[in-house]
C-alpha cells in the first residue's frame, strides 16, 4: 500500500512529507491512482469527492531521497482509463511540501512514453522536476483560482511517531515500509533465492551467504598469494609462485591477475594454502596445484606441480590448510596432504597422506575447515568435530591434540552451520547467525585477551548484524554481514583489518569503504573480498604482490585488484 517512503529510522525530526494533490477538469472521473515507480510498493487509489480534488499523503523517514518518479492514473469506476500525469521530485529532510497532479481533458488519448507525461499541451514533453510549494492546508481547483480544504491523511497531521505511518507491507527495497525503525526486517538477504545478497537478485538454485550457489564469486587468499574468478568462472590467481602456486605454468611472481591453465569447467570455489591452490568446478570435481613437497595435491607420490585431481567427485565444499586439504564429497569429508599432529583425522597420523583419506564422523558433514596443525567439520546435527593440534584449544575441548575427531564443546544451544580454521584458533557461523570462535584469546574476536572456550565475536561496531560467512587466516579473521559490510579482527601488523594502520585488534571492525561483500578471504597477512557486482579488492601485506593492484607497496585500506 503505497503510503510510506521511510528509510533506516524513525527518529524525532527527520520526517519529509510530500502531499500529493490530484485535480481533474474531467467529471467523469470518480478516481485517481497514484504510483511512485521507482519503489517496488503497490499502488494506491485515492476517490474524487464532492468536486475536491484527491490527497495523498507521502511519509519518508531518514533523510533525503530521491529523485523519484510520481504517477497519477485517472480512474472510473475502479477501472484506469487515463489520462496520466507524471513528475519527478526528492525527498529534502525535515520539510514538508505539496505536489500537484493536474488530468486534464485535453490530454485523454495522448500516448506518452514511460520518459513523456502530458502537461496540457498537444504533445508529450519529458517528465520534469516538479516545483514543490509549502504544504498549508489548502489547495486550488484544477483551474488555479478557487482555495479548497483538502482532505488531509493522518499521516499529515504533523506528527513524527511512527504510530502516524499508514500500516503497509515490509517489501525488500531498502526502505522502511511500515516506518518501524528497521529496514527489510522480513527478508532474508542470506539465504532468499528471490534476495539473495541484495533485492531484487534471483537464483535459479540456492542463496549461499548473499550468493547464489551456482554464481562465479569464488575468492581466496594463502600465505602470500590470492585468486579468484572472473565472470565466466575461469580462475586467476596473483602475488608469489615460486612454487608454481598461481597455476600458469611458471615460477614467476605477479603483482597482476594470470590466468590458471589446465583447468576447463568454471570454477565454484578457492581454497588456497601456504604455496598451494584448489579448486572445485561445476563439475564438482577438486584440481590443485603448486607445493607438492607434503602430499597436498593430493594425487599420489610424486605428483607434478599440477592443475592435478586427487580423483574425488559429487565435491560440494573444499578447504586448504598451510600444507593439506580437506572436501566433503556425498557429506564424507576427505583430507590429503602433512599429517603432522594428526591433522588428516584419519586416527593413525603418519608423515603425509599423498591421495584423500577418509574422516570417520558421527554424521554426514555440511562443511570442512583445514587450519594450520588442524582441522574441522560441521555436521548436520550443528555440531562441529576437530582433529590435529589442540596446543591453544582450538579443537574446542581441553586436549593438546587428537588425530581423530573430537566433538568441540560450544556454548549450550549452539548450532554451527559452517567454519573456518587459521593458526590456533576456529571459528563457526551458527544457526542463529552468529560468528564464535574458539582457540588463540587474541585471535577469537571475542574483545577480551583471557578466553579459549567459544564465545560470540564481538561485532559490535558492525551492529551486532547477521554474519552471513566468515573467514579464518593466519593471525586475523574476518566475515561479512548481512548488508554486505565487512569486519576483520587479531593482528593489525601490517594492515590486515583493511582499516589502516594501528594496533591489533580483539574484536570485529569494519573494513574501509568495503561494502555489498559477498565472499572474504583472510591469507597469510592480507585479505580479499568480493564484491555484489564481482570487482574484488584486497588488502594488508602485499610485499610479493598478493593484494593485486600492480604494486608490492603495502595496503592498509582495501584496493581494487588490476585487471579482474
Amino acid at each position: 500500500m503505497l503510503a510510506s517512503l521511510a528509510a533506516a529510522s524513525c527518529r524525532e525530526g527527520d520526517l519529509t512529507q510530500i502531499m500529493v494533490v490530484v485535480g481533474t477538469d474531467i467529471p467523469s472521473l470518480t478516481g485517481v491512482r497514484i504510483e511512485v515507480e521507482e519503489l517496488a510498493m503497490a499502488s494506491r487509489d485515492v476517490s474524487f469527492t464532492d468536486g475536491r480534488p484527491a490527497t495523498l499523503g507521502l511519509v519518508h523517514r531518514g533523510g533525503s531521497l530521491g529523485p523519484i518518479v510520481v504517477r497519477a492514473h485517472g480512474l472510473d469506476g475502479g477501472t484506469v482509463v487515463g489520462p496520466e500525469r507524471s513528475a519527478r521530485v526528492s525527498f529534502v529532510e525535515g520539510e514538508v511540501w505539496v505536489l500537484r497532479l493536474d488530468l486534464l481533458d485535453i490530454c485523454r488519448g495522448s500516448s506518452c512514453t514511460g520518459e513523456q507525461t502530458c502537461t496540457g499541451g498537444s504533445s508529450c514533453s519529458s517528465i520534469d522536476d516538479a516545483t514543490l510549494e509549502p504544504w498549508t492546508g489548502q489547495v486550488s481547483d484544477v483551474d488555479g483560482s478557487v482555495p479548497t480544504d483538502a482532505d488531509v491523511p493522518p499521516e499529515m497531521d504533523g506528527g513524527t511517531d511512527a504510530g502516524d505511518c499508514l500500516e503497509t507491507t515490509e517489501t525488500c527495497n531498502g526502505l522502511d515500509d511500515d516506518c518501524d525503525g528497521t529496514v527489510d526486517e522480513e527478508t532474508d538477504l542470506i539465504m532468499d533465492t528471490r534476495n539473495c545478497g541484495a533485492c531484487g537478485v534471483t537464483c535459479a538454485s540456492t542463496c549461499e551467504s548473499r550468493a547464489c550457489a551456482d554464481s562465479f564469486v569464488a575468492v581466496g587468499a594463502g600465505g602470500a598469494h590470492s585468486c579468484a574468478t572472473n565472470g565466466s568462472g575461469a580462475p586467476l590467481c596473483w602475488g608469489a609462485n615460486d612454487q608454481g602456486q598461481l597455476g600458469n605454468g611458471s615460477t614467476a611472481p605477479s603483482s597482476t591477475p594470470v590466468p590458471v591453465a589446465g583447468i576447463s569447467a568454471p570454477v565454484l570455489q578457492l581454497a588456497l594454502g601456504e604455496a598451494f591452490s584448489c579448486a572445485r568446478t561445476t563439475d564438482d570435481e577438486v584440481f590443485c596445484w603448486g607445493d607438492d613437497s607434503s602430499g597436498q595435491l593430493g594425487d599420489g607420490p610424486g605428483g607434478g606441480a599440477g592443475p592435478v585431481n586427487p580423483g574425488l567427485t559429487n565435491v560440494t565444499h573444499l578447504s586448504a590448510g598451510a600444507d593439506h586439504a580437506c572436501a566433503i564429497a556425498s557429506g564424507q569429508v576427505f583430507c590429503w596432504g602433512s599429517d603432522a599432529s594428526g591433522k588428516l583425522g584419519d586416527g593413525a597420523p603418519i608423515a603425509q597422506q599423498d591421495l584423500p583419506v577418509p574422516v570417520t564422523l558421527p554424521n554426514d558433514a555440511v562443511d570442512v575447515a583445514a587450519g594450520l596443525d588442524h582441522s574441522c567439520a560441521a555436521l548436520t546435527d550443528g555440531s562441529v568435530h576437530c582433529w590435529g593440534s589442540g596446543s591453544d584449544r582450538q579443537l574446542g575441548v581441553a586436549l593438546a591434540g587428537s588425530p581423530s575427531p573430537v566433538r568441540a564443546e560450544l556454548t549450550s544451544g549452539v548450532s554451527a552451520v559452517a567454519v573456518a580454521a587459521g593458526s590456533l584458533f576456529t571459528c563457526a557461523v551458527t544457526s542463529d547467525r552468529e560468528a564464535h570462535c574458539w582457540g588463540r584469546p587474541e585471535r577469537t574476536g571475542d574483545g577480551t585477551v583471557g578466553s579459549a572456550v567459544p564465545r560470540p565475536v564481538d561485532s559490535s561496531a558492525l551492529g551486532g548484524a547477521e554474519v552471513a560467512t566468515l573467514a579464518a587466516g593466519a593471525e586475523h579473521g574476518c566475515l561479512v554481514v548481512s548488508d554486505g559490510r565487512v569486519g576483520c579482527w587479531g593482528d593489525n601488523s601490517e594492515g590486515q583489518l583493511g582499516r589502516g594502520a594501528g594496533p591489533r585488534s580483539l574484536s570485529a571492525v569494519p573494513v574501509s569503504g568495503l561494502e555489498t561483500a559477498v565472499r572474504v578471504a583472510a591469507g597469510g597477512a592480507h585479505g580479499c573480498a568480493r564484491r555484489l557486482d564481482g570487482t574484488v579488492v584486497c588488502w594488508g601485506r602485499n610485499g610479493d604482490g598478493q593484494v593485486g593492484d600492480g604494486t608490492t607497496d603495502e595496503r592498509s585500506m582495501p584496493v581494487a585488484v588490476s585487471g579482474l
